[in-house]
C-alpha cells in the first residue's frame, strides 16, 4: 500500500506539473521553453528520481541557478521594445527554474517546489491568455491539484514507515512469549503480528498497511472538497469588486503616467496608438460598458436597429477618441487645448428635443482615462454619478472627457446623452456630424441678422472651399498658407483664436509622408483621376469603395507583417490586402488626404452584445473599432471602409442545439459573459445594489417595529414592557448564535468546543469516563504483561484482545468472560474516540468483571 501511494502521488504531480507546462506555453503561443520541461517530467519520473544528477548543495546546481537569472534578466530588458516580453520572461523563468528541480535529489521539500511552480505557471498563464480554454484548464488544474495535495499528505505520513514496513515483510516478527500460541492456534486465528505484516505508529496514528486506502472513499471526498471549492470560490468571484478590469497594464518605459492610469490602458485608447493594438482588443470579452437605448418621449427602451434606422445610420458607432498624426504604424493625437462644455441643464424638462429625440444610459467601466464614449450626435449629455454634472466636448477633435478633478478611476462612470436625429439625410448617404462651437460669435458681412450659430458654419464652408481650391490648382503643401477669412466679423479675439485654430487642424488632417507613402498616394490619385473632375464627395465614395466594396481586401485578424521595411499601411495595401479595422481605415484616411481632403481616423465602439433579458446593449473590448471622418463641404462624414463581414455579431450561431458546437458555444458564451464579462456597473445592479436595498428594508422593518412596540409602551407601559425586550432580547441571541456559529466553522473547533460543553454539563463528564474507561484498559493491558504477554507499539487495540483472547482462554473460560477483551476493548473505542456516555451502572459492572480477570490470573493489587 505504501508503494501504491507513493506511485500515485509522483505520477499526479508530474501530470499536474505538464499540465501547467502545456497551459503556459498554449497561452504564450509559443511551447518553447516550456516543451522542454516535458521530456524532463518523463525523465524524472522514470529515472532521475532514483539516481538524480544533481544535489541541492552541488555548484552545479547554483550555476544553473544564475544563469536561469542571467537570461531572464536579458528578456525582460527587451521590455522597453515589446511590454508583453516582460510578462514572458517571468514565465521562462518558471522554466528553468522547473528543470534545475527536476535534476536534483528530492525529497518533501523539493515536491513543494514543484507544486509551486506548477501553481505560478497558471497565474502568469491567466496573464497572457483569457480564452476559454484557460477556464478548462483552471477547472482541471484545481481538481487534480486538490487531489494531489491530498496524496502528498498521505504521502509525507507513510514515506518513513516505508523501509521498516520492508524489514517486518522479510522477517516475522513473532515474540518468544507467542511462539507457543503460534504453535496451538489456527491460522485464521493469527494475529497481525505473526504474519509479518504489522501496522506501524506514526504521529500517534495506528497505519494498518493492509488497509486499502486509495478508493472511491477518498475520491469522493477530494471530489466533494475541489467542488465546494469551485462554488466558495465562484462566490468570492461574483462579490469581489470588478475595478480593475479594463484599468491596468505594466507601465512602458517609454510613455509617463497620466494622472488617470497607471502604465497603458488596456483598452487601447490612449493619446498614441499603433497599428495592431486594437487587433489585441478584438480577442478580448472583457467588459466596457452597459448601454440603455430609450425612446426619449415614451421612455420605452429601443432595441439597436431601431436606434440605427431613427438615426440613419448603418449601425451604432459609440465614438471615443479621434487621431491625427500619422508616422510609420503609429497614430497619435494634436495637442488641441480648445475645448466646449456639452448642454447639461433641463435634460428631462427641455421640451426642444423632437418626439424623435432618443436617450442613452452609459456605464462606463474604468478605461484608464478620462474619455467618454457615446454615440453621435450628442446634442446634450449629463453625468449621473459625479458632483459635476457637466461633459467636456473638444470643439474640434469631438472628444468627449470627464472632468478629471476629484474623479477616482476606479468607478463606473455613468452618464446620459439625447441624440436628435437629422431632419433629413446627407445627399451622400453618409451620417454627417455637425460641430458647433458656441464661444465663437462671427457674422457675415453684408448680412448682420444672420446668427452666430449659421455664421459659424459658413466660416467652416469657407475653409473648406479654400481646402479644395488649393488642391485643384495643385499647389504645394505650405504650413504657413491660411485660409482668408477677412470677409468675417469675429467679435473678439477669442473668437479668432478659436476659427484660426480649426483652420491650422484641418490642414494639419492633410498631412501625408510623400517620401514613405508615395505608392500610396499615387495609387489614391489615380482611382480619383478621371475624365472630368469629380466632386470631393465623389472622391470620398471612390475610394472607400475601392476598400470596402471591389473584393480585393479581405478582414482578418492575423498581424503578421509580409514586408516589415515598407510602411504598414503600404504592406496592406499592396502585399497582404488583408487586415483588421485599423488597417482599413488608416488606409482610407491617408489616401484621403492624399487627394486633398481631411480625414482624421476614429476610435471606439461598434455594434455590441444585445442582451435581450436585461434590454441592454453590452459593450465588450471585442467590439472596439475604427472608422474614418473626412471634412467635405464644411461637415464631417462618418465613413467605415472595413468590410461588414468584419463587424458581424460572432454570437450569432446557426447550429443544432445538440451538436457539440451548440454545446461548446455555450459553455464558451458563460466563461465569456459570467466570468470574463463580469464588470463592477454588472455587480452593482445584479449584487450590491439589491443587497443594499434588502438590508436597507429590513432595517427599516425593525426599526418601524421597534417604533410601534415603543409607541405601546408610551400608552400603557405595563403591556409594553412585555413585547419589546423578548424583541430587543431574540436579535441580540440571534446575532450571538451567528457570531458563534462563524467562530466554529472558521476557527476549526470542531472537537475542542464539544469537548468544552460537555465539560460544562451536569453530572459525570464525558472527560470523566474517559479517563474512568483508560484506567479500565490499562488494567487489562497490565494483567496481561504479568503474565508475560506485552502490547507491541505495532498493534492495535482489538488486535492485542483477539491475541490476548487466544492466550489466555483457560483463564477467561474459569470465569465465563470469554468476550471480556473484545467487548471491554470496544466500550473503549465508543467511550473515547465517538464520546458515547457511559451510566453509573456500566462502569460499576465493568470494575466487577476487571476484579474477576485479576483474580482469574492471580494478580493482586494492593
Amino acid at each position: 500500500m505504501i508503494d501504491r501511494i507513493e506511485f500515485l502521488f509522483r505520477t499526479s504531480l508530474y501530470l499536474l506539473l505538464t499540465l501547467s507546462s502545456v497551459s503556459i506555453g498554449l497561452a504564450e503561443g509559443n511551447l518553447f521553453p516550456h516543451l522542454l520541461t516535458i521530456p524532463l517530467i518523463a525523465l524524472a519520473y522514470f529515472y532521475l528520481d532514483e539516481n538524480p544528477i544533481l544535489r541541492i548543495d552541488s555548484v552545479l546546481t547554483g550555476i544553473l541557478g544564475l544563469a536561469a537569472l542571467g537570461i531572464s534578466f536579458l528578456e525582460f530588458r527587451q521590455g522597453a521594445i515589446n511590454v508583453e516580453m516582460r510578462i514572458l520572461a517571468a514565465s521562462h523563468l518558471l522554466a528553468y527554474f522547473t528543470w534545475t528541480v527536476l535534476l536534483i535529489k528530492k525529497k518533501n521539500q523539493q515536491y513543494w517546489w514543484l507544486l509551486a511552480l506548477s501553481l505560478l505557471n497558471m497565474s502568469i498563464c491567466a496573464g497572457l491568455t483569457n480564452s476559454f480554454a484557460l477556464g478548462v484548464s483552471l477547472l482541471s488544474y484545481l481538481f487534480l491539484a486538490v487531489w494531489t495535495l491530498t496524496l502528498f499528505t498521505t504521502y509525507r505520513g507513510t514515506i518513513g514507515l516505508k523501509d521498516s514496513t520492508k524489514k517486518s515483510s522479510a522477517i516475522p516478527v513473532i515474540s518468544p512469549g507467542l511462539a507457543s500460541v503460534a504453535k496451538t492456534t489456527s491460522p485464521r486465528h493469527l494475529p497481525v503480528p505473526l504474519t509479518g505484516i504489522a501496522s506501524r505508529v506514526r504521529g500517534g496514528f495506528h497505519i494498518d498497511p493492509a488497509e486499502r486506502w486509495i478508493g472511491a472513499r477518498l475520491l469522493g471526498v477530494v471530489t466533494f472538497i475541489s467542488t465546494a471549492s469551485l462554488f466558495v470560490g465562484m462566490g468570492l468571484f461574483q462579490l469581489t469588486p470588478r475595478v480593475w478590469i479594463g484599468n491596468f497594464q505594466f507601465p512602458a518605459s517609454t510613455e509617463g503616467a497620466d494622472p488617470l492610469q497607471f502604465g497603458k490602458s488596456v483598452s487601447g485608447f490612449t493619446e498614441e496608438v499603433k497599428l495592431g493594438d486594437i487587433g489585441e482588443l478584438l480577442q478580448s470579452s472583457s467588459p466596457v460598458m452597459r448601454v440603455k437605448l430609450v425612446d426619449y418621449q415614451t421612455d420605452r427602451i429601443m432595441s439597436p436597429a431601431e436606434v440605427s434606422t431613427r438615426l440613419h445610420h448603418a449601425g451604432l458607432k459609440f465614438r471615443g477618441t479621434s487621431l491625427s498624426i500619422y508616422q510609420r504604424g503609429s497614430w497619435s493625437e494634436a495637442k488641441i487645448p480648445l475645448g466646449s462644455r456639452v448642454p447639461s441643464r433641463n435634460i428631462f424638462g427641455n421640451r426642444n428635443f423632437s418626439s424623435k429625440a432618443i436617450r442613452i444610459n452609459y456605464d462606463l467601466e474604468p478605461v484608464g482615462r478620462a474619455t467618454l464614449f457615446a454615440n453621435l450626435p450628442v446634442d446634450a449629455g449629463v453625468l449621473l454619478n459625479q458632483s459635476s454634472g457637466e461633459i467636456l466636448r473638444n470643439s474640434i477633435s469631438g472628444e468627449l472627457t470627464i472632468p478629471t478633478e476629484g474623479r477616482s478611476v476606479l468607478d463606473t462612470v455613468k452618464y446620459e446623452t439625447i441624440c436628435e436625429p437629422a431632419k433629413s439625410r446627407h445627399p451622400s448617404g453618409y451620417p454627417v456630424i455637425i460641430h458647433q462651437d458656441r464661444h465663437v460669435h462671427v457674422s457675415e458681412a453684408g448680412n448682420r441678422r444672420r446668427t452666430d450659430k449659421q455664421g459659424f458654419q459658413k466660416v467652416l464652408d469657407t475653409i473648406s472651399s479654400s481646402l479644395e481650391t488649393e488642391y485643384q490648382k495643385e499647389l504645394a503643401d505650405d504650413s504657413e498658407r491660411r485660409t482668408d477669412l477677412s470677409r468675417f466679423t469675429l467679435r473678439d479675439s477669442g473668437s479668432y483664436t478659436r476659427v484660426a485654430t480649426y483652420d491650422l487642424y484641418l490642414r494639419l488632417l492633410l498631412k501625408v509622408d510623400h517620401q514613405e507613402l508615395a505608392r500610396h498616394i499615387a495609387t489614391s490619385k489615380q482611382l480619383c483621376d478621371q475624365a472630368e473632375a469629380i466632386t470631393p464627395v465623389e472622391r470620398v465614395q471612390v475610394l472607400q469603395n475601392h476598400l470596402k466594396d471591389s473584393s480585393k481586401f479581405s478582414y482578418t485578424l492575423n498581424l503578421s507583417v509580409t514586408d516589415p521595411t515598407i510602411d504598414p499601411v503600404e504592406d496592406f495595401l499592396f502585399n497582404r490586402k488583408s487586415g483588421h479595422c485599423e488597417y482599413f481605415a488608416s488606409a482610407l484616411t491617408l489616401m484621403l488626404r492624399s487627394v486633398g481632403i481631411p480625414a482624421r481616423l476614429v476610435t471606439g465602439f461598434a455594434e455590441g452584445r444585445w442582451d435581450k433579458y436585461s434590454n441592454t446593449l453590452l459593450i465588450e473590448q471585442r467590439h472596439a473599432h475604427a472608422w474614418v471622418e473626412a471634412f467635405v463641404d464644411g461637415r464631417w462624414l462618418v465613413l467605415d471602409p472595413t468590410p461588414a463581414s468584419g463587424i458581424a455579431n460572432q454570437n450569432d450561431l446557426t447550429m443544432s442545439s445538440f451538436s457539440w458546437k451548440a454545446v461548446q458555444a455555450k459553455l464558451s458564451s458563460f466563461w465569456q459573459h459570467y466570468v470574463l464579462g463580469v464588470s463592477l456597473a454588472g455587480q452593482n445592479e445584479n449584487i450590491y445594489e439589491p443587497m443594499g436595498r434588502q438590508s436597507k428594508s429590513i432595517y427599516l422593518r425593525v426599526n418601524d417595529l421597534v417604533d410601534s412596540y415603543r409607541g405601546d409602551q408610551t400608552s400603557d407601559s405595563k403591556v409594553s414592557a412585555g413585547k419589546v425586550h423578548p424583541l430587543i432580547w431574540g436579535l441580540v441571541v440571534i446575532l450571538i448564535i451567528g457570531m458563534l456559529v462563524v467562530v466554529y466553522v472558521l476557527i476549526g473547533f470542531r472537537v475542542q468546543l464539544p469537548r468544552l460543553i460537555r465539560q460544562w454539563l451536569p453530572g459525570r463528564s464525558s472527560q470523566s469516563q474517559q479517563k474512568q474507561m483508560l484506567l479500565f484498559f490499562r488494567r487489562f493491558l497490565d494483567l496481561a504483561a504479568r503474565n508475560g504477554l506485552k502490547k507491541r507499539p505495532e498493534q492495535t487495540a482489538r488486535e492485542f484482545a483477539h491475541l490476548f483472547e487466544d492466550h489466555f482462554h483457560q483463564q477467561l473460560a474459569a470465569v465465563s468472560l470469554n468476550s471480556l477483551p473484545e467487548s471491554l476493548t470496544n466500550a473503549y473505542y465508543q467511550v473515547r474516540f465517538r464520546g458515547n456516555k457511559l451510566s453509573e451502572q456500566d462502569l460499576d459492572q465493568w470494575k466487577v468483571q476487571i476484579d474477576q480477570l485479576a483474580q482469574a490470573m492471580k494478580v493482586r493489587y494492593q
